[in-house]
């Protein structure tokens, strides 16, 4: 039984060293693919579906007699964060950059550019204010303003297009659906006839990862015209609101079809709105003095 055992883990340290000396020894193996044979090459003209409006373009699409850059990422690749404030300067400097975007979901694509973009933007309008503040260099308020603005803005619709999201559903009275990390129940609801047209207002229990509150949309049928007007209800907070509309159920129904919608983020289009506005007065109002 023991020389079974001692067996055992005798083979198992001998495939462990040969399976350590395979790999180190691929290592320092010479490639069969040099990259430098390369260099001074025709660039084939590489053919690609684009990401934004999924229309087919090749490289000659692009660019001419000019150059360029060719630059492969993916928004799960680390280096590839690391790199593009390098490529968005070189871009400034007027080189142009072709991004080919691999092995990667669409919509993480976007999100990676558009939130690398924005940053890149942001930091630098931030790095103008230190060095004007210290007196390094003196900077322009209202293009400053305005390109923050604009890095705001664009930060705030990529992160909002993520993770903002609606869930239509079909709801009875105390009843709780659920979904993902969001329940909501409905606690109660009550009609009442006013002249032209039926009111019907409910109550629902809105639970949210930790958070808990109450949302209280209404829904009014007019009988003349025949018609039917809901009032949608809202919930703001610091980076997100929270909206719940309903529809008028039928008259012998007793399920209610309800909208729920998450708006992350979206105070951040109005600020970044906002500075861009007041960035361009600022500057009209200086070019006047």
């Amino acid at each position: 039984m023991y020389l079974k055992k001692g067996f055992k883990i005798l083979s198992l340290i001998l495939a462990s060293i040969i399976i350590f000396y395979f790999f180190y020894y691929s290592l320092f193996q010479e490639k069969k693919f040099n990259p430098k044979v390369m260099i001074g090459s025709q660039m084939p003209n590489l053919q690609s579906k684009t990401l934004y409006k999924n229309k087919v373009l090749s490289l000659s699409n692009i660019v001419s007699n000019e150059k360029f850059i060719v630059n492969i990422f993916a928004s799960w690749c680390a280096p590839c964060k690391i790199e593009h404030p390098v490529l968005m300067q070189l871009k400034n400097s007027k080189i142009k950059i072709i991004g080919i975007n691999y092995k990667d979901n669409q919509k993480n694509a976007k999100l990676f550019l558009g939130i690398a973009s924005s940053l890149f933007l942001i930091f630098s309008i931030l790095g103008e204010i230190y060095k004007g503040s210290i007196r390094i260099k003196p900077f322009n308020l209202p293009r400053l303003l305005s390109h923050m603005g604009v890095g705001i803005f664009f930060l705030s619709i990529f992160l909002n297009s993520y993770y903002s999201y609606t869930k239509d559903f079909e709801i009875k009275i105390n009843e709780t659906k659920s979904f993902d990390n969001l329940s909501l129940k409905f606690v109660d609801h009550s009609i009442s006839k006013i002249e032209n047209y039926l009111e019907m207002k409910t109550k629902f229990e809105i639970r949210s990862g930790k958070e808990v509150f109450n949302l209280e949309p209404s829904v009014r049928k007019y009988f003349q015209p025949n018609q039917i007007t809901s009032e949608t209800s809202i919930k703001p907070t610091f980076f997100s609101n929270y909206y719940l509309a309903i529809n008028f159920p039928d008259s012998q129904s007793i399920i209610l079809g309800a909208r729920y919608y998450y708006n992350y983020l979206i105070h951040g289009i109005w600020l970044g709105l906002l500075l861009i506005i007041f960035g361009g007065f600022l500057s009209v109002f200086k070019k006047r003095i």
